[in-house]
């Protein structure tokens, strides 16, 4: 079961480096491990910003063609994970898109392998909405959500299935764009018909997991819509996926809230300031939520859908 990867943290501040989140995308290359070192201080565990099942992600700082510092996040494959490695190397190298993490290149020499990606200045959704970090505001809140769901509608469109896009794997740039990583797990999806489904090894993460993946490893074209939907209640209601004492899903409470007649109301206060319209757009998104993470795979939205709902959510939310 993968664990939170790709935790990068927000703690690496140079006002001097360059931002490249936003410049055009080029080819990437190919670094050599003495530059990674160098980049990386020798791998220093003062420079660990993430470990996960596949390996270990450090800060790292590299000069562009005019000398200018930029930092990036380097992730070091460990163990026998060749083909995880080349999974993400070869779906990053064909994406780009503002809400998919950028990859800059990668160096296979001797026995290490490694992706050189682009720095996300905020760290990963995860930590930001579970750990010390400044409030996000229910406008932000959906925005995330929207550039989240660009990005899987992307990644649709280019026939791939992401299988993990939890909020580990959501990371936030300077301006909180949301970028999508962790791309090991990732299958093309022109094989995969949502009504039958393609049966392989059960792979995720805790609180994320569509059921029928988890217990039978049927996995539909809207597996992503499924954790989008966990992801999404993750920001309405800020809480964890799972309970830290009871273990209790996040999904679960919401869908039993939904069943005992509640009109998520409660959930408005910790959002902002208490308002009719602020109440009308939670409980677009919350609906929204349970939708997508309906048990029958044939019961979830599209993704147009979903963009739709979160627009009429954030378009109340603007009213005010």
């Amino acid at each position: 079961m993968a664990g939170h990867l790709c935790c990068w943290s927000s703690d690496v501040s140079n006002p001097g480096a360059k931002d490249l989140s936003r410049t055009q995308h080029q080819t990437p290359k190919t670094f050599s491990l003495d530059e990674l070192r160098r980049a990386t201080k020798s791998f220093s565990s003062s420079n660990v910003v993430g470990k996960g099942v596949h390996g270990t992600v450090y800060k790292g700082k590299l000069r562009d063609g005019q000398g200018a510092p930029f930092l990036v996040a380097v992730k070091r494959y460990s163990g026998d994970f060749s083909k995880e490695f080349q999974v993400e190397l070869n779906a990053l190298s064909r994406l780009h898109h503002l809400n998919i993490i950028r990859c800059l290149g990668s160096c296979i020499q001797k026995d290490e392998k490694l992706l050189v990606l682009e720095h996300a200045y905020h760290g990963s959704l995860y930590s930001y909405l579970h750990s010390q970090k400044p409030i996000l505001s229910w406008t932000e809140k959906l925005s995330i959500a929207l550039g989240i769901v660009e990005g899987l509608k992307y990644l649709r469109a280019a026939n791939i299935i992401h299988r993990n896009p939890n909020s580990s794997n959501i990371l936030l740039d300077k301006s909180l764009v949301p970028k999508i990583a962790g791309f090991s797990l990732s299958l093309k999806a022109y094989k995969v018909k949502e009504e039958e489904g393609l049966h392989i090894s059960f792979l995720g993460t805790q609180g994320y997991t569509d059921p029928d993946y988890r217990s039978q490893g049927a996995m539909s074209t809207t597996v992503d819509i499924y954790i989008f939907g966990v992801v999404l209640m993750e920001l309405i209601t800020g809480k964890p996926p799972v309970a830290p004492v009871t273990d209790t899903l996040l999904v679960t409470e919401m869908h039993q809230k939904q069943a005992s007649g509640s009109n998520f109301s409660d959930l408005a206060e910790p959002n902002g300031v208490v308002s009719p319209l602020l109440t009308s757009s939670i409980k677009i998104a919350m609906e929204l939520a349970l939708r997508c993470t309906q048990a029958d795979a044939r019961e979830r939205p599209r993704l147009n859908e979903i963009l739709c709902s979160l627009e009429e959510a954030l378009r109340l939310q603007t009213r005010e």
